[in-house]
C-alpha cells in the first residue's frame, strides 16, 4: 500500500475520505450484524485515504456488504 505512482505499489489510496468512511461503515455494520473479519477491516493510520485489504466471511444477507457494492478493497 502506498503511492500509486511508484512501481512497487499494489494498492493505492481511495479517491476521497468520504469513500473511506462509507467502506468503514459498511464493514463495521456488517460485523455488528454477524460477519467475521479474517484480515483487515480497518483504515491504515497516517496520511492518505487508505483502507486495509479486507476479507469477510459468514456474511448474513442483511449486512451492507451483502446488499451493497463496496467501492474498495473488501
Amino acid at each position: 500500500m502506498g503511492d500509486p505512482l511508484l512501481p512497487g505499489t499494489d494498492i493505492g489510496p481511495l479517491a476521497t475520505g468520504d469513500i473511506r468512511a462509507e467502506i468503514e461503515m459498511q464493514v463495521d455494520e456488517s460485523v455488528k450484524s454477524g460477519a467475521r473479519v479474517l484480515i483487515g477491516g480497518k483504515r491504515l493510520e497516517g496520511a492518505g485515504n487508505f483502507y486495509r485489504p479486507t476479507a469477510l466471511v459468514d456474511i448474513p444477507k442483511n449486512c451492507p456488504v451483502y446488499r451493497q457494492e463496496v467501492f474498495g478493497p473488501v
